[in-house]
């Protein structure tokens, strides 16, 4: 576990993400679409967010070997398409799963980090015996 730590501390030390050579210029028009389907094709995913404006640039995010992770980053033309797509498209269900949009963080919050270095946003609630949870009733 203690070397697991020190891999992923070595990781999030070398994260740059105004660095990463596939990123578009505006962070600020660039949603996350997650939980995605991993049979989701490009065109699909561009039919759906076309609804709200036009897509400039789409990609679904792979494994080396070319398998789909289940997410994508989409650039809508104008901020106020993506705010819209943002708000319209969260939680909404396609091809029978409830995907998550959210809006880039990497280059748009200072200090962010991803799940896989420690941030992300929620993180898991810390489990508690059924003793604690009868006490923490009682109070």
């Amino acid at each position: 576990m203690k070397k697991r730590d020190e891999e992923v501390a070595l990781l999030a030390a070398d994260w740059k993400p105004m660095d990463i050579p596939k990123a578009t210029s505006n962070a600020y028009h660039i949603l996350f679409i997650g939980r995605l389907n991993y049979d989701k094709t490009t065109h699909k995913l561009k039919r759906e967010f076309e609804q709200h404006g036009t897509v400039t640039n789409l990609r679904i995010v792979e494994t080396p070997d070319g398998k789909p992770i289940g997410y994508a980053f989409v650039e809508l033309e104008r901020e106020e398409d993506m705010t819209k797509a943002y708000n319209q498209c969260d939680g909404k269900k396609i091809d029978g799963r409830r995907i998550v949009v959210d809006v880039e963080r990497g280059r748009t919050l200072r200090n962010w980090r991803p799940r896989r270095f420690g941030g992300g946003l929620g993180g898991r609630k810390q489990h508690t015996s059924k003793k604690e949870r009868e006490e923490e009733l009682l109070m």
